[in-house]
C-alpha cells in the first residue's frame, strides 16, 4: 500500500465509526468521533466538520474485533479516545459551542465514499457488537 497523506485519502473510503453528540445552547454538536478506516488506521476527530481534521490516529488490523471508546467529560469539556484500551489522546470540545452538559446520543455509523475502478464498497463490511453508553454522575465521582 502507498504511504503518506495521499494514501490515506485514497484508501480511507470506508469506515466503521462511533459518534457522540451533546446538547448546546444552539442545538447539538459532536463531542468526538472515532473511526476504524479501510486504510488500516483508527482516526479520532471532532465530528463537527464535513471533511474531518484528524486529531490522532493509530494502526489497527482489519478483519479483527476492536474496542473503540470515547469518554466525554462534561466537567472539563474534553473527550478522551481509546482503541483496544490504547490511549489515543484527550481533546477539548469545540470551543465555538456552548455545551449544556446533556449527552444526547451515541451512534454507530458506517461511512462509504463512491466506488472507484480499484475499490468497491462491496469489498468492506462493518460489524458492531456490545455497544454501550455509561453515565457517571457527579455523585459517583465523589465516592
Amino acid at each position: 500500500m502507498p504511504h503518506g497523506d495521499g494514501a490515506k485519502l485514497l484508501h480511507n473510503f470506508f469506515s466503521a465509526s462511533l459518534s457522540t453528540r451533546a446538547a448546546t445552547t444552539d442545538g447539538t454538536a459532536s463531542v468526538g468521533e472515532i473511526a476504524l478506516s479501510s486504510d488500516g488506521h483508527v482516526y479520532v476527530y471532532s465530528g463537527n466538520e464535513s471533511v474531518p481534521t484528524f486529531l490522532a490516529s493509530a494502526r489497527a488490523r482489519l478483519g479483527e474485533w476492536h474496542n473503540l471508546t470515547v469518554v466525554a467529560d462534561f466537567a472539563t469539556h474534553t473527550s478522551t479516545f481509546f482503541v483496544d484500551e490504547h490511549y489515543l489522546g484527550t481533546f477539548p470540545f469545540d470551543p465555538a459551542e456552548t455545551y449544556t452538559g446533556i449527552f444526547l446520543r451515541g451512534s454507530l455509523l458506517a461511512y462509504a465514499a463512491p466506488d472507484s475502478t480499484a475499490q468497491t464498497k462491496a469489498d468492506y463490511a462493518a460489524h458492531f457488537d456490545r455497544f454501550s453508553i455509561g453515565v457517571v454522575s457527579e455523585e459517583d465521582c465523589e465516592e
